[in-house]
């Protein structure tokens, strides 16, 4: 059984260095993880030529060097192969297009299959998806469409009507807190045409006090089990969100609240499967438990819980989407906590008890 792996920056001629160094961390995570499965399990590493060097300490890999553009490698290349697991992100549909290219080649994906990837991604189709199941903030899409005007009045509106002394602005699609602002008053939001471009789709939600949290879970594509709540680092410069890392297990009150949000937004969402995150807002004082969004995708806890869980993570997933194993027979448990924090080019690791 052949299974490719590759991540989407080291797959492609990319040369931001902070970037690959959390693509790094999260590969090796991963081929540390899978070291240990039935030698009928083969795992293939795509690179990009110049990251090659990156994984020389691994030995139960094999490389493949590529030279051409991904996506055009997967064409002529992802049917030689019986399964696929990759990390890439959500902006620019980059995910769907990889998802629907390997899928197209009959390939099985070890991951949420191209019609979940494209709801997640698309953030107001993932509010309209589970509105009747959880709590959210109030949320309203804009597509700006060359016509600043309209929408600044639209978005003037709902900042009126709301309940809420702030806004926040994000792009429909997005990842890591990029291009997200808070905004308090209306010249704020007149000045939001000097920061997206005037075709952009914007999410507009009222902005809700609490903590910033994400959970980590394992899905079969129908059960979702949560395995750990994770504390988002996030600094706010100049009214901009910018996530630096996060601390797991994070403990806290609203625990048990927050995996049932997130267990069951995830199970109503048809394909999601194998790894995911899910964005929470802990609000303490109102004792509620908000959902923002799923992240279709490995997400960088997954570099902090691969260094503290009895389990391998990504060698259950291949189990557990083989049907090897059953999900309700999986026991996490951590002994210490670690922290991950983007320093520049590096993304720090510290383990704690």
């Amino acid at each position: 059984m052949k299974i490719l792996l590759f991540e989407y920056f080291t797959a492609s001629n990319t040369n931001n260095p902070s970037i690959i160094s959390e693509a790094k961390s999260m590969i090796g995570s991963i081929l540390k993880d899978l070291n240990g499965l039935k030698k009928h399990f083969e795992i293939y590493l795509l690179l990009f030529k110049e990251f090659v060097s990156l994984f020389d300490e691994y030995d139960n890999v094999n490389i493949i060097v590529i030279n051409d553009d991904l996506k055009e490698w997967l064409k002529e290349n992802a049917s030689k192969f019986n399964q696929a697991m990759f990390i890439a992100a959500e902006a620019d549909n980059i995910l769907y297009d990889l998802t629907k290219e390997i899928e197209n080649q009959g390939v099985k994906i070890l991951g949420p299959d191209s019609k979940s990837v494209l709801k997640c991604s698309n953030k107001y189709e993932t509010y309209k998806s589970v509105e009747d199941i959880v709590k959210q903030a109030k949320t309203i899409e804009i597509a700006i469409n060359n016509n600043w005007q309209i929408a600044i009045e639209k978005i003037l509106y709902f900042f009126n009507e709301s309940k809420h002394e702030k806004l926040i602005i994000k792009p429909l699609y997005g990842v890591d807190c990029q291009d997200i602002i808070i905004i308090s008053n209306e010249k704020e939001i007149y000045d939001l045409k000097k920061l997206y471009a005037p075709q952009s789709n914007l999410l507009i939600q009222e902005f809700i006090e609490g903590h910033s949290v994400s959970i980590s879970l394992i899905s079969d594509g129908k059960q979702s089990l949560p395995i750990s709540l994770n504390k988002q680092i996030i600094a706010i410069e100049n009214n901009e969100l910018k996530y630096l890392g996060g601390e797991t297990p994070f403990n806290h009150a609203l625990k048990e609240k927050a995996f049932h949000v997130a267990k069951i937004s995830t199970e109503s969402i048809k394909g999601i499967k194998g790894f995911v995150g899910v964005d929470l807002i802990l609000d303490e004082i109102n004792n509620e438990v908000y959902f923002l969004e799923i992240n279709s995708r490995f997400t960088t806890s997954y570099v902090g819980l691969s260094k503290i869980s009895n389990i391998k993570i990504a060698k259950v997933i291949v189990e557990l989407l083989n049907k090897q194993i059953r999900l309700n027979s999986l026991n996490f448990e951590y002994n210490e906590k670690v922290k991950f924090i983007k320093k520049g080019k590096i993304l720090e690791i510290e383990l704690f008890k």
